[in-house]
Parts: C-alpha cells; sequence; structure tokens
C-alpha cells in the first residue's frame, strides 16, 4: 500500500518511528510520503532516511495554511530549490478557511495571504515539474480554482520564455500545462471533485484517510469518484478512525478497506489501483508490495 499523506515527524510519532514503520510494513504498507508543514518540520523530514524497515519514505516540503507567513514562505521556497531532486512532491500547502484558522483576525487579509503562500508554492513546483499535495479545509472548490488558474498561468508564462530560448536549449517538462495534485482529505462537495476528477487537462487525485469511516461528506465522493482518482493517506497522527486517537501508519489499511466497502470491489482491486494512481501522481517507477 501506498501512503501518500503522513506526519512521521510528529511529536506524537517520531519517537518512535522503529516500531511504528515495522507494523505498517506487517500489514503491507510499503511507501509513505512524508510532508511538511513550516520550517522545523522541513529540517526534520530531510533528515529522514530513503527507506525503513522496509518502508520507502518520499520527502515533501510545503508551507502549510495555518503557518502562512511570507518570511517562512521565503524559507520553504528556498528548502524546495535547494532539495528539489529529493522530493516526491511540494506539500502540504493549501487554504484553510474554518473558523478556528481564521479566528479572531481580519478573515480577508488571513485568505488573501494563504493564497499568496499557495500560489508561489504552486508556481515553484509547477517550475520543477513536482505534483502538489494539497489541504482545502473550508476551501476545496477555492483550492482547486486556484490551482487551475496558477498553473495555467506558469503554463502561458512558461511558453513565452521557451519561445526566446533556442530549441536546444527548450525545456522538457513531463506534464506540460497539467496540473498535478493530491487533495488530501477532501471536505468539500463531491460535485467539484468530481469535475475536477473528469478534466482531462488536469491530473488531480483525492486521498482517503481512515476517518473517512465516520464522515459522510467523505464517503459522498468515494463513491461517485471513480478509482482511478482515488488514493490511500493516513495523515497520521491525525484523522484516526476513532475520533481522538493517535493515528499510526498501520491505519492505512483502514482507507483501504473503507474504499473497498463504498465501492463495492475487492480490497486486492483497491490496493492495486491506488498503487498504481500513486505512482503515476509522483512519476515513480512500480514498486512492490
Amino acid at each position: 500500500m501506498f501512503d501518500v499523506h503522513a506526519h512521521l515527524t510528529a511529536q506524537e510519532l517520531l519517537p518512535d518511528l522503529d516500531r511504528l514503520l515495522t507494523e505498517a510494513y506487517s500489514v503491507g504498507v510499503r511507501d509513505i510520503v512524508v510532508v511538511s508543514e513550516n520550517v522545523r518540520d522541513a529540517a526534520l523530514v530531510l533528515n529522514l532516511p530513503p527507506c525503513q524497515n522496509g518502508v520507502r519514505l518520499h520527502k515533501s516540503l510545503g508551507l502549510h495554511p495555518e503557518h502562512a507567513c511570507l518570511s517562512s514562505l521565503s524559507t520553504v521556497l528556498n528548502l524546495i530549490r535547494e532539495n528539489h531532486t529529493k522530493l516526491a512532491c511540494v506539500g502540504e500547502i493549501g487554504l484553510d478557511f474554518s473558523p478556528h484558522i481564521l479566528g479572531q483576525d481580519d478573515a480577508k487579509a488571513v485568505k488573501a495571504l494563504q493564497r499568496e503562500c499557495m500560489r508561489q508554492q504552486v508556481e515553484l513546483a509547477y517550475e520543477l515539474d513536482l505534483p502538489v499535495n494539497v489541504h482545502s479545509r473550508g476551501a476545496g472548490h477555492h483550492a482547486l480554482s486556484l490551482l487551475r488558474e496558477t498553473v495555467s498561468a506558469s503554463s502561458v508564462a512558461d511558453t513565452l520564455k521557451t519561445t526566446e530560448r533556442a530549441s536546444s536549449q527548450a525545456r522538457t517538462r513531463m506534464y506540460e500545462g497539467r496540473v498535478r495534485a493530491v487533495m488530501h482529505a477532501w471536505d468539500g462537495k463531491a460535485k467539484y471533485a468530481a469535475a475536477a476528477a473528469a478534466d482531462s487537462q488536469q491530473s488531480i487525485y483525492f486521498s482517503v484517510p481512515p476517518c473517512a469511516s465516520r464522515s459522510p461528506v467523505m464517503i459522498k465522493w468515494i463513491e461517485r469518484l471513480p478509482l482511478e482518482s482515488l488514493l490511500l493517506e493516513t495523515d497520521c497522527p491525525a484523522l484516526a478512525a476513532v475520533k481522538g486517537e493517535v493515528n499510526v501508519p498501520r491505519n492505512l489499511q483502514l482507507s483501504l478497506q473503507v474504499i473497498a466497502a463504498h465501492k463495492g470491489v475487492g480490497l486486492d482491486i483497491v490496493r492495486e489501483i491506488t498503487r498504481k494512481n500513486a505512482e503515476e501522481l509522483f512519476g515513480l517507477q512500480a514498486g512492490k508490495e
């Protein structure tokens, strides 16, 4: 199984990571994308080994909307540039318009800052030919729109630059003009997810966490989207199947079970297709379960 979104450097997990990964391997977890949320996280993620106890660890750097700050953004962007050959994607980035994030501050200003931080990270990801790992709580269709607009503008700008170079210097991009993203723990409307998944000009996937088993909103889009648009995630230590519990890597099997139950197919089929989807999104060679 392939976990596309986890926080293994969280204080609830990192001290016991060796045991947790051994447990995850025993239930079939073979790959985990480890995302960062801020500058401190980024350093911890970069220090992780490429593989531990049989589980391949794919690194991702980004600035979470909860930590939106232009000075932190500058540092994170530099870290992404310096380490881009080691990264599977850019993230966790995105928008969070939930009340506890917007707080008592000027909501309009907070949203504008989040948008700017997301836009700059998407631009850099596109420049580096990397997909993005997106958080969109309470802001699903806003995040999708910003993704499309930013990639479209970046594609046009890149085309103009390319025409100014000699043909021998023109850059080859794997996914020219395409949005490449995983929308993690989507809490938006199923109709927006379905429209994004059906758009042939985009490569947008939606990842299912263990908590989907208790989320009518998530179940709606799981049932509506094709398997070819779904991925597995834990978001550990958050989003456990039981509210309030610490989520751990081995619980990826619960995400697998949720999809199988609501799509009416076998576990092996879900395992195979979600792995293929992940490998396509991240541009990885086929791995072994």
